[in-house]
């Protein structure tokens, strides 16, 4: 589904499935449906120009050598260069490093000679962004065969639209208790939901009062904390 106008693209929104029935009309109004807030929300991003904020999902390193071979792989970077991997269809071999990450190292080694070559890169990645960024290590850690060490520190985000409305699916809420929860977690509380819902003021109320107890908060504060943690930009 794409997102903006013509004129003004946004990007498009996927939907993926693995292993289950093929997709029906349901899928497709839901798809149109998330679609629809996100097209609202990149339209309405608090800063022009700064970019959607994006909530930070995991964090992870690992080690390398100059020439690619892999000292440390922690477990999260092990998974998520093998999710990625897997989006690219190829193998991920945990003894070496993947294209994009020897890229960064050979930054790193020729920083001198070439400035403009940035160890920070970003790779998209099924439901957000994986950013990469290299750096020397300290000179107590290398080995002996091939000299310094090189860490890569990864991170994965998650545009904010869609970490809320996946937290919205951890817990039983009505088709219109979500749609408030999900405007009032894009900031801007009841006003927020008041002005994008056909709803009357008690309705309103009711659904926020629901939305509260479901997720053990009772100020707007909790639901934010619950619904948007630690973000960062993409």
């Amino acid at each position: 589904m794409r997102l903006g106008s013509a004129a003004r693209p946004l990007g498009t929104l996927t939907l993926l499935r693995d292993a289950r029935p093929v997709f029906s009309q349901d899928d497709e109004e839901d798809l149109k449906r998330v679609a629809n807030y996100f097209d609202y929300a990149l339209r309405h991003a608090t800063a022009a120009g700064a970019g959607l904020s994006a909530a930070i999902e995991d964090e992870a390193m690992l080690l390398a050598t100059t020439s690619g071979d892999i000292l440390f792989l922690s477990d999260s970077a092990g998974a998520l260069l093998g999710q990625l991997a897997s989006q690219e269809q190829q193998l991920f071999d945990r003894r070496t490093l993947p294209p994009f990450c020897l890229r960064l190292v050979g930054s790193v080694v020729f920083g001198e000679r070439y400035p403009w070559r940035l160890p920070a890169s970003t790779v998209a990645l099924a439901g957000g962004v994986l950013e990469a960024r290299a750096q020397w290590m300290r000179a107590g850690l290398h080995d002996a065969l091939h000299g310094r060490a090189v860490g890569i520190f990864l991170k994965f985000v998650v545009p904010i639209p869609l970490r809320i409305w996946r937290a919205l699916g951890s817990v039983e809420l009505s088709p219109q208790q979500m749609e408030v929860a999900f405007w009032m977690g894009l900031g801007g509380g009841r006003e927020a939901a008041r002005s994008n819902m056909d709803v009357s003021d008690v309705v309103l109320r009711d659904c926020v009062k629901a939305v509260y107890e479901k997720f053990g908060c009772t100020c707007e504060a909790g639901l934010l904390a619950a619904l948007r943690p630690a973000t960062a930009r993409l």
